[in-house]
């Protein structure tokens, strides 16, 4: 009995294939590799047999990059979005009935800050010098009150665009909502903002391809109407008018993932509240199922997505504030590859914690 229990438990795990589907494997490449944080880098996945048609999904670690279309066997995804660092790249490609899904293997992949060139001047005691310069796009460059930005190239041109959510008023319940879309001109200006409406008291977003559509969409998470907004970008730098899901009580924080391995990206939120995180499984179409809850620590306000502990599925990492001198919480959850997150460990942090970066600062992988 407990043996069948682990075969049907293995088995809801692993991809789902199609009666007499044909096997495939995929391989991942990027280019350049090295590169520079900002730059432009290709990821190309390449699926034998070349007849295979589709979809592919692009991930550094458990954070989805983003999906393209299978063409003559190949898939390629421009991005700006690899953070800097040591990054582990891989692809899966989705299956289309005829064709078994697959993924590769990983790739590793390393974003260096500064251009290799000057690193051993920049660690020279006085050898090199960096000098910035404020710039200021002119105008008012977003909507009022902006709390929250993310940079990603919403019209494909491989220059860094900016999204910022603006509250329009610092009221406890404010009213609706906007995000603007700055598109970078690639020198360091951008052009004026192009506004959006979302919901009440818009305090965080993120991004992801929703759709699968090769587009970059965005989610922002509406404290003030227990709601996320997501706008489904059109490739061109404009977005379609918003489809709300409801989530948590008072979500401070939205993050995008794949949490079920499907190759479609899901979304959690953290609902400050009611001390839980919202799960909302992607249908791949641009829609989403409704919330499961999971409880975190009191007073969750920011969370992150990451493979914590090397088994390839999608965690959470759930910051929760206090007022000093009391401390703050981190709550780890493990994700079990299902999009469930069954198990929950909390770490003490310091109170008063406004946002997490995930990084492998000790280099052990």
């Amino acid at each position: 009995m407990l043996r069948l229990g682990l075969l049907a438990m293995l088995a809801a795990l692993l991809p789902a294939v199609a009666p007499g589907a044909t096997p495939t494997t995929t391989l991942v490449a990027a280019t350049p590799n090295p590169s520079r944080f900002g730059a432009q880098v290709t990821l190309t996945a390449t699926i034998s047999p070349a007849a295979a048609t589709g979809k592919v999904t692009f991930y550094d670690s458990a954070r989805v990059l983003g999906s393209a279309t299978l063409s003559g066997g190949q898939a390629v995804l421009p991005t700006i979005a690899l953070p800097a660092g040591s990054r582990s790249l891989k692809a899966y490609y989705l299956g289309d009935g005829t064709y078994a899904s697959s993924t590769s293997t990983s790739l590793p992949h390393q974003v260096n800050a500064v251009a290799s060139s000057l690193s051993r001047e920049l660690y020279s005691p006085g050898a090199f010098s960096l000098t910035f310069e404020q710039s200021d796009f002119g105008g008012p460059t977003t909507g009022p009150n902006p709390v929250s930005l993310v940079a990603a190239d919403f019209n494909g041109d491989g220059k860094a665009d900016l999204a910022t959510v603006n509250k329009i008023a610092f009221l406890p319940i404010a009213p609706t909502g906007s995000v603007s879309i700055l598109q970078g001109n690639g020198d360091g200006t951008f052009k004026a903002n192009v506004d959006y409406l979302v919901s009440v008291n818009p305090v965080s977003l993120d991004v992801g391809d929703f759709n699968l559509d090769g587009a970059v969409d965005l989610v922002v998470a509406n404290m003030g109407s227990n709601t996320v907004s997501v706008l489904l970008g059109n490739g061109d730098g404009t977005f379609q008018a918003k489809s709300d899901y409801a989530v948590g009580n008072a979500p401070t924080s939205v993050a995008v993932g794949d949490f079920n391995g499907d190759g479609i990206p899901d979304l959690v939120t953290a609902n400050s509240a009611d001390g839980t995180v919202s799960i909302l499984l992607g249908n791949g179409n641009g829609t989403f199922q409704a919330k499961i809850d999971y409880a975190t620590a009191i007073l969750p306000y920011y969370v992150a997505v990451g493979d914590f502990n090397g088994d390839g599925f999608a965690d959470l990492a759930v910051a929760a504030r206090s007022i000093a001198p009391n401390p703050g919480t981190l709550s780890i959850l493990l994700g079990n590859g299902s999009g469930a997150f069954p198990t929950r460990t909390d770490y003490t942090i310091p109170p008063l914690v406004m946002g997490m970066v995930i990084a492998d600062f000790n280099l052990n992988s």
